[in-house]
């Protein structure tokens, strides 16, 4: 019994314990021999319990030679049992090791990657930024000479003859633009027991129904808030919409722009314009504008909003059923 348990044992003791003696071993081959190892120690005392219950056995009714074989297949157990354990406990730090080494060695690549990168960009922004720089500084300082130059024709010129507002001025504003709705829709949402303003999107799906259009949310464990809070559904019409946009006047890129110059103290390469010193056409406002950042439509597509219906407590049946009025009664008011 024992030789034919210890033979496969013994092979998975043998590879690690060469894998000890190694000094290079990877974490992967590390972590793949350690994942043997439990199952080879379960096996090693399952065999040496095996061995030391037959001992009372051959005490009680077997040979002084039975008895010295039986007690030399122990010792052999015991031997093995130690062993693999003792690997196990190496192979632990090992791995330990080893991993630590691996993530020193990705920072040391990381970071000769980011050095040689750094190096590189540096190259190109002491050959290239000085080439743009003065490309953009030469485009602007022509764009001002042009609009400088449209301003004083229109000085001069009749009404109907004026030039438009350059590129520059028209493409770089916006005008302004009333609300828009996009979509309108019937639903029933949780409020707060005797509120009348929806809880939060994110709330909504924490409401435990009970039916009759009445809810709870349970206190997390451990949180001390005193018993469960109660809800109710509401019939709300959920409108989707883009906000109002006001105008917005965008400065002239003259005025916008500045490029220094690459080393600190050098002359810079284009300094914008003081404003002060703009012809005045560029300066002329639109009515009822100003400078101002964008509109929450201009960074995202659409808004919500939620309208009180009905302060009845909602049933879907009801929400669905007075859908189609309201939507006629919208298209009557358009």
């Amino acid at each position: 019994m024992f030789e034919k348990a210890s033979i496969p044992l013994s092979d998975v003791l043998e590879t690690a314990r060469k894998l000890c003696a190694s000094k290079g071993a990877s974490v992967a081959e590390l972590e793949r021999v350690i994942s043997s190892l439990p199952g080879a120690i379960t096996a090693a005392e399952s065999n040496h319990e095996a061995l030391t219950g037959r001992r009372r056995e051959i005490l009680l009714s077997g040979t002084d030679g039975d008895l010295i074989k039986l007690d030399a297949d122990i010792a052999a157990a015991d031997r093995l049992l130690d062993r693999l354990r003792a690997v196990a406990e190496e192979l632990d730090a090992r791995l330990a090791q080893a991993r630590e080494a691996e993530s020193d060695a990705a920072r040391a690549r990381r970071r000769a990657e980011l050095v040689t990168e750094r190096d590189r960009v540096a190259d190109r922004l002491r050959k290239d930024y000085p080439r743009h720089a003065t490309a953009i500084a030469t485009l602007i300082e022509d764009l001002l000479r042009s609009e400088v130059a449209v301003g004083e024709f229109n000085k001069a010129a009749p009404a109907n003859e004026e030039i438009q507002d350059a590129e520059n001025i028209v493409r770089r504003s916006s005008r302004a633009a009333g609300r828009q709705e996009i979509a309108r829709q019937i639903v029933s949402l949780w409020c707060r027991e005797g509120e009348h303003e929806p809880i939060p999107e994110e709330h909504q799906a924490l409401v435990r129904d009970h039916g009759d259009g009445r809810g709870s949310i349970q206190p997390s464990p451990g949180c001390i808030t005193g018993p469960a809070r109660l809800y109710v559904r509401r019939k709300f019409e959920r409108v989707e919409f883009r906000a109002a946009q006001r105008v917005v006047y965008a400065r002239p890129l003259a005025i916008e722009v500045s490029l220094p110059g690459l080393v600190s103290g050098d002359r810079s390469i284009f300094a914008s314009a003081r404003e002060g010193f703009m012809p005045i056409h560029w300066l002329r406002t639109i009515e009822g504008s100003r400078a101002a950042p964008p509109s929450p439509s201009a960074i995202r597509p659409f808004e919500v909003e939620h309208r009180l219906i009905d302060t009845d407590i909602a049933d879907d049946a009801d929400a669905a059923a007075t859908a189609g009025a309201i939507e006629e009664t919208h298209r009557a008011a358009q």
